[in-house]
């Protein structure tokens, strides 16, 4: 391990130092600024995908449920489709606001 003579002398900051640590600073305090609300926005918008994903779940088992109810003809084929890509889309859902709670603890 290397140490520093006791005879050395400091380097005296010169003007691109300066810049980069008035840089850093302002890099800091963006971050602060922007990084709380940041992640209050994202956090809302999470429980909102999450939300809607229950309304596509119900959504899709009504249809499926319905088709189950009529009879004959390519209707009830036509209304579970339906169902089917309501059911897709919450699983889709659900996963969104899974990987964006797995980023959020990074």
């Amino acid at each position: 391990m290397l140490t520093p003579k006791a005879s050395g002398k400091l380097k005296i900051p010169d003007e691109e130092d300066r810049y980069f640590t008035e840089m850093e600073a302002a890099a800091r305090e963006y971050e602060q600024l922007i990084g709380g609300a940041l992640e209050k926005v994202v956090k809302r918008i999470i429980k909102r995908y999450s939300d809607l994903s229950k309304d596509y779940e119900a959504l899709g088992g009504a249809y499926n449920a319905f088709s189950l109810n009529e009879s004959g003809g390519s209707l009830p084929h036509a209304i579970e489709r339906v169902g089917q890509a309501s059911d897709g889309t919450y699983l889709s859902l659900q996963e969104l606001v899974r990987l964006h709670l797995i980023a959020l603890t990074f």
